[in-house]
C-alpha cells in the first residue's frame, strides 16, 4: 500500500495518525510543526526587571527544533547583535539551570532582571559577556545568577527583517 511505497507512514502500528512523507521520505513539513510559548521579554542590554507573562506561541519546525519544553523570549536591546540576535527577535530557549563557557543563555540576575548574554565561569566570578563593542562585560558572585535557558535558535523579529 501506500506505507510500502514510502507516501505515508503511521504513528504506530495501529494508529490512526497518518503523516504524509516527502521524497526524502521525512514528514511533510506541514506535519512537522510544533507551538512553544513566548512567555516574556527578555534584555540584549542592561538587565530588566523579569517577568513572566503569556504572549502566545510562536510554531517552530520539529524537526529542528527537538528539546523538551522549548519557550520563547522576545529580545529587547542590541547587546548581542554581532551574533545576529537583534531587537525584536525571538530567543528559542531550552530549560536549564547549567551553562558551559561560551554558551549564550538567559540568566536570571538577583532574582529580579533577565538577560541574554555569553556565560564565561571563572574561579571566583561569573562573566556575562554582550556581543556587541558598545558594551562591557558584567561580573556577578556565584549566588548573583541563576540560569534559566540556553539559546538554541533566533526566529527574526519585524526588526531585523528587512
Amino acid at each position: 500500500m501506500l506505507e510500502d511505497k514510502g507516501y505515508v507512514k503511521r504513528e504506530g502500528r495501529y494508529s490512526r495518525t497518518v503523516y504524509l512523507l516527502n521524497r526524502a521520505q521525512e514528514t511533510a513539513a506541514l506535519q512537522r510543526w510544533r507551538a512553544i510559548p513566548i512567555i516574556g521579554r527578555v534584555t540584549a542590554g542592561l538587565p530588566m526587571y523579569a517577568q513572566t507573562e503569556w504572549n502566545g506561541t510562536t510554531v517552530l519546525d520539529a524537526s529542528v527544533y527537538r528539546g523538551q519544553n522549548l519557550f520563547a523570549l522576545r529580545v529587547k536591546g542590541d547587546s548581542m547583535k554581532d551574533v545576529g540576535i537583534l531587537n525584536g527577535d525571538l530567543a528559542i530557549c531550552e530549560p536549564r539551570q547549567y551553562a558551559q563557557n561560551g554558551d549564550i543563555i538567559v540568566a536570571l540576575i538577583n532574582n529580579e532582571e533577565a538577560t541574554v548574554k555569553r556565560f564565561f565561569l571563572h574561579d571566583d566570578h561569573i562573566e556575562l559577556r554582550p556581543e556587541n563593542t558598545g558594551f562591557m562585560s558584567v561580573y556577578y558572585g556565584f549566588g548573583d545568577v541563576l540560569i534559566q535557558g540556553k539559546v538554541i535558535g533566533i526566529q527574526r523579529g519585524p526588526e531585523g527583517i528587512k
